[in-house]
């Protein structure tokens, strides 16, 4: 398929066997490892939120034996017709990513790439904490993105129509993000935050087998909210209890004071 990605190859994978994996894409190894792990979960994303009526029709129509006409259909998700689709525009979304970088407690420093911008299932303040904004970091994530998305299109697309694309993206990005020595990176895609711990469910947008699902999103966007408000309500009352005791701390240190100077008076 012709696309603008070809032209992005062509500058970007020198010395790269087309279909393969085989050498970075561009020579920012760090830039590699985040701009796979936004292909995927972007496309995971998207795939998540087409819904099962949605069909598309398979050859011509044909009669069956009662005289009617009859269209054999397949769902439209996963199809080759929408997944060419989605990778003509998919890496567009790194303008939605940034990065940062953050000390780790052994003295070392962690770079991560993640998605800051909302997604229409969630509702709140954007992701801003370490927020790196970047548009040059946006500008090679883009690029790095259509490269790769170039180099593996057939085999990516032929992975999530047989819907083995778990084990696919799993070994394609642990190549770019082993280069990077930043395999904590793919750490969602296992169930576990960037530390290694074990995620919930509910803690976490990504289904059982690593894949972003947008109803898990609204799940774990529901959660949060109601964590906020809670805590929020939480400070709310103790900030209230605080003022209340303070009120009377200062009736009872008058109290004193008034005594103090009666008994003054009296003397």
């Amino acid at each position: 398929m012709a696309s603008a990605r070809a032209a992005v190859l062509g500058a970007l994978c020198v010395g790269l066997v087309c279909g393969q994996v085989t050498d970075p894409v561009t020579s920012d190894v760090n830039i590699n490892c985040g701009a796979c792990k936004g292909l995927f979960d972007e496309l995971d994303y998207l795939i998540s939120k087409v819904p099962q009526y949605a069909k598309i029709d398979l050859g011509n129509a044909r009669m069956d034996s009662s005289g009617k006409m009859e269209q054999k259909q397949k769902s439209y998700a996963r199809s080759e017709v929408h997944l060419t689709e989605l990778l003509e525009t998919v890496c567009t979304e790194m303008r939605n990513y940034s990065g940062f970088t953050e000390d780790q407690p052994d003295g070392s420093k962690r770079t991560i790439y993640h998605r800051y911008q909302n997604r229409p299932e969630e509702k709140g303040p954007l992701k801003l904490q370490h927020f790196g904004w970047s548009v040059d970091t946006q500008d090679r994530l883009r690029l790095a993105c259509d490269a790769i998305a170039a180099t593996i299109e057939e085999e990516l697309i032929e992975a999530y129509m047989g819907e083995t694309e778990v084990a696919f993206k799993k070994k394609a990005c642990k190549y770019y993000c082993d280069k990077a020595n930043m395999g904590y990176m793919l750490n969602a895609w296992y169930g576990l935050d960037m530390d290694g711990n074990r995620l919930a469910a509910d803690d976490t947008e990504y289904d059982e087998n690593g894949r972003v699902d947008a109803e898990r999103l609204r799940i774990k966007n529901a959660k949060e909210l109601a964590e906020k408000k809670k805590k929020e309500k939480a400070e709310k009352k103790a900030e209230k209890k605080k003022k209340k005791l303070e009120k009377k701390q200062k009736a009872e240190e008058a109290k004193r004071k008034a005594a103090e100077e009666a008994a003054a008076a009296a003397a």
